[in-house]
């Protein structure tokens, strides 16, 4: 593996352990404490750029849901795999 599918193996472990966070996170700031524990993976970022990669990721994940919790009809269905339109 040359060096450039070493940097993109990292970032992709990076993106995976993001995901993860945001996932399972409370808040965003949990997600980014939780994605700093990790900072290693990605030395090529500033703090910035990690804090702005989460915040990106959290409002990504968390807009398809509406204020109940619960997500729309529409990503519902997207998500059983059914395209009407």
């Amino acid at each position: 593996m040359g060096m450039s599918g070493y940097i993109l193996d990292l970032e992709e472990q990076f993106d995976t352990k993001v995901e993860e966070a945001v996932e399972q996170s409370e808040c965003v700031e949990e997600a980014v404490a939780e994605a700093m524990k990790h900072r290693g993976l990605v030395a090529h970022m500033t703090d910035a750029e990690v804090v702005d990669y989460v915040h990106e990721g959290w409002q990504e994940f968390w807009s398809k849901y509406e204020d109940d919790g619960q997500p729309s009809w529409e990503q519902e269905w997207a998500d059983f795999g059914e395209c009407y339109e």
